[in-house]
């Protein structure tokens, strides 16, 4: 069947988007949609779900595996970011590296959905960060992209508006929640 690419907050202990990504799998399931989850904040691919039972392993799994090369340069710009002043573009640079499996992903799939929680706030850096990558990514490879259950803060920054603006013109389908 075909994929849908599904980015979320998934790997964290968070009960309430843990439940929002295992919904949504079994909703695209039930479509006759596969699904690949991605960790919204850090890119990491988490795994294809492809029947219901994979998605419970999948999304009660909290850290995902990392291959070793990965990791060293993931460790390497995690101690860059000591220094306050190059923290947000460490975190870019970390972005970098995981986008090229994500790019990889998503030419297998039919659409991107981004889902659950508050993804659509500067309250974290790679929010904003994830949420760029993911408009350029999608608008370059012609994905339908969809927005799903997410909260936005609308008393954010020029730049964080400017984001969320760009991605939210690019969803075909916009379902949010606690604005």
């Amino acid at each position: 069947p075909p994929y849908i690419a599904l980015f979320g907050e998934w790997n964290t202990t968070n009960l309430g988007d843990t439940a929002i990504g295992i919904a949504a799998t079994k909703y695209l399931l039930g479509l006759g949609f596969s699904v690949k989850a991605f960790s919204f904040g850090s890119f990491s691919y988490l795994g294809s779900i492809t029947h219901e039972c994979d998605a419970d392993e999948i999304f009660h799994r909290f850290r995902p595996a990392v291959s070793k090369k990965k990791s060293l340069r993931l460790a390497a710009i995690h101690r860059l970011t000591k220094v306050k002043k190059i923290k947000f573009s460490a975190r870019l640079a970390r972005s970098a590296i995981h986008l090229s499996s994500v790019r990889k992903e998503l030419k297998t799939c039919k659409a991107v959905v981004v889902g659950g929680g508050e993804l659509l706030n500067d309250r974290y850096d790679q929010f904003m960060i994830a949420l760029f990558w993911i408009t350029r990514m999608v608008r370059s490879q012609h994905i339908p992209l969809y927005c799903l259950g997410c909260s936005i803060n609308l008393s954010s920054t020029f730049l964080t508006r400017t984001v969320v603006r760009q991605f939210l013109l690019a969803s075909k389908l916009i379902s949010v929640r606690d604005i």
